[in-house]
């Protein structure tokens, strides 16, 4: 996208690049409802191929699914049956949890379990239980009463989609057959909390969706689920506006049809909420003007309407890939972004020789202003290989923080062009990077872009990058940067760009490089003694694939025996009195989340201590978390996440 012009400051190494958004940002047209296909085959991946997946601290709870048959999945996935908590273990790497499995109260959170490579949507299993449902297949012509069976119709004994969508209700699952349809899901009535409206792909059909402008459209609609479908080449994958309470899960959304405007293959804003996508693919929308950067995979929020209040929307366990301007763009707050996979490598034609006339662009950003798009989660994601874009004269960054009071946990950075996070403000008071927590996460060779190499920041792990210098309103402050490995960056570890690193809590970090700049040039940067400043190996489990995306998922993170990580993290923050109770006094509730009331709050763990407690609330003006069972505890006790040994290891996973 054009970028707002900002003055160049002239430092020793560096030429500060300019940074921000503009332009004409346009909406994708509604599109209307069309027939649905028949049913498809969910993507099940091996749950023993691969290394491990992302474990989380102590289980995720699925948001349930319609009650029917669990799907497969790897270990401990996100719709695993119920559970009981346990340690957080590294399972392989993972297929998908069944979509309708029976709603997750604990356990451990498994793997990543996003297939790298693209399968065929395979529907799911929902619509073989024996029960009278609803049939639709691209040929069909009965009437909405004709077409109930408890044994599959086709052809034309099923209904067109058309009259699916005109007529299903609340309760109803809707059994979509395989073949292409030219028009897509567009139900005229809402679900039900304890009844939801379903629109289901047969297993083992390909339900296909292609040439319509919306290929799934639920504009203001509530309690729906969509499942296993595939939408390829309309011009927006699905809308979601002002939806609530909808769900689409394990589907393909993919190549937009829109090269013009400002194309948006997901849109969820106009006050969305309580919305979910788990186990999706979904890519490949937006484009390069001779100089200019068009459109995304997703927007969570609208940027441009300052009053829209979409929130609480979870994203988990999906493969996104190839946006123009950004994957997904968050500006909406409440938002839990989980356990993905990303990247958006150089992959449209663009006119630049350098990078051989393709060209890419940053994976996530997360940018309005404090007023809107507060305390949004990214955790557990693999965000990785960003590549540059055509208005950019540096490669992109995987995350763009621009908002304040944003969670950065538990995610692998590695392969972005350009940073593989930045903290970003400019001279205007729209962006505000202030309060970012980011701990636990993992930053390896990132800022390998031979463009980055002209501006010496963004060749880092991470950047303060506070591009207004001297001259920005609202100065980078209150970040906690903590438990981070670094490894291997291009340039460095950390970089504070006009930003006093004083100003931060930087504790328990396992760097080899810390820079900084301001108006004098390049200055010192000391990290207090309770970082471990080394370039030593961090012996990650295996990182020995051919660096390049078709290797995203082959990159294991996790640590051998023998890591100089291992038990070298910091507490996160500490308690402020002594006591027993299930409510604690701590200096610093910020890193913490009760959930949202989308998941379940985090699982907490004292120093010294062996047993765990789930937050079901936060005062976070009182410094206050109130757990699920009762502590105790003396003044000054470490409060962190759950870990094993004698204090938390360094970097996404605990050993």
């Amino acid at each position: 996208m054009t970028r707002r012009t900002i003055a160049t400051w002239i430092v020793v190494l560096l030429a500060a690049a300019c940074g921000g958004k503009s332009g004409n940002r346009t909406a994708g047209q509604d599109g209307g409802g069309g027939a649905v296909g028949a049913g498809g085959s969910s993507v099940v991946a091996n749950p023993d191929a691969g290394p491990g997946g992302q474990p989380g601290s102590g289980g995720i709870m699925s948001m349930g699914g319609t009650g029917r048959a669990t799907g497969v999945g790897g270990a401990g996935g996100v719709d695993a049956p119920a559970a009981t908590d346990g340690a957080a273990g590294v399972p392989g790497q993972g297929g998908r949890g069944g979509a309708d499995a029976p709603l997750a109260t604990g356990g451990t959170a498994g793997a990543t379990g996003v297939p790298f490579v693209d399968a065929a949507v395979q529907g799911t299993r929902a619509c073989e239980q024996g029960e009278a449902v609803y049939w639709v297949s691209p040929t069909g012509a009965a009437a909405w009463a004709s077409c109930k069976s408890a044994t599959p119709l086709a052809d034309a004994v099923a209904c067109a989609i058309a009259t699916a969508n005109q007529s299903a209700a609340a309760g109803d699952t809707v059994c979509l057959r395989g073949g292409t349809y030219g028009t897509g899901i567009a139900p005229r009535n809402d679900g039900a909390e304890a009844a939801r409206l379903t629109f289901a792909g047969y297993a083992g059909e390909d339900a296909k969706f292609t040439g319509a402008i919306t290929g799934i459209k639920l504009t203001g609609r509530a309690y729906v689920t969509v499942d296993a479908v595939n939408v390829d080449g309309a011009k927006v994958f699905a809308d979601l506006i002002g939806a609530h309470h909808v769900w689409i899960l394990n589907s393909k959304l993919v190549n937009s049809s829109d090269t013009g405007g400002w194309p948006v293959g997901v849109r969820m804003y106009n006050d969305a909420h309580h919305n979910r996508l788990a186990g999706c693919t979904i890519g490949n929308s937006g484009y390069m003007t001779s100089d200019d950067d068009k459109g995304g995979v997703m927007n969570l929020g609208n940027w441009e309407n300052a009053t829209d209040s979409t929130g609480r929307n979870l994203i988990e366990q999906c493969h996104f890939y190839h946006g123009g301007h950004h994957i997904i763009e968050v500006a909406s707050s409440y938002n839990i972004i989980r356990n993905n996979a990303f990247h958006n490598e150089n992959w449209t034609a663009c006119a630049r020789d350098s990078t051989n006339n393709l060209c890419g662009n940053r994976d996530l950003i997360v940018s309005r202003d404090q007023l809107n798009a507060n305390w949004n989660v990214f955790e557990g994601n693999r965000i990785a290989f960003s590549g540059a874009s055509i208005d950019d004269l540096v490669g992109s960054t995987g995350l763009s923080v621009r908002s304040p009071h944003t969670i950065v946990r538990n995610n692998m950075f590695y392969g972005t062009d350009g940073a593989g996070l930045g903290l970003y403000v400019d001279s205007s008071e729209t962006y505000d990077a202030r309060s970012t927590y980011v701990y636990h996460n993992v930053f390896y060779r990132n800022g390998i872009s031979p463009l980055s190499a002209d501006d010496l920041r963004y060749t880092f792990g991470l950047t303060f990058d506070n591009v207004a210098g001297t001259r920005a309103p609202i100065p980078i402050t209150g970040c906690a940067v903590k438990n981070n490995l670094f490894f291997g960056n291009a340039g460095g570890d950390i970089f504070f760009y006009y930003t006093d690193a004083a100003a931060q809590s930087v504790g328990g970090n396992y760097y080899a490089v810390v820079k900084g700049s301001n108006q004098t040039g390049m200055v010192s940067v000391t990290l207090p003694p309770d970082n471990v400043q080394s370039s030593a190996d961090p012996l990650f489990a295996d990182v020995a694939s051919a660096f390049t995306v078709d290797n995203l998922e082959r990159f294991d993170f996790r640590l051998q025996a023998g890591s100089p990580a291992i038990d070298r993290g910091v507490f996160l923050t500490t308690t402020t009195a002594g006591g027993s109770g299930t409510v604690i006094p701590v200096a610093d509730p910020s890193y913490f989340i009760d959930g949202f009331g989308i998941v379940p709050g985090d699982e907490i763990q004292l120093e010294g201590q062996s047993a765990t407690a789930r937050i079901v609330s936060i005062d976070y003006a009182g410094k206050q978390l109130t757990l699920d069972r009762t502590l105790t505890y003396a003044a000054g006790n470490g409060v962190t996440m759950k870990y094993s040994g004698p204090a938390p290891d360094i970097g996404a996973f605990e050993r």
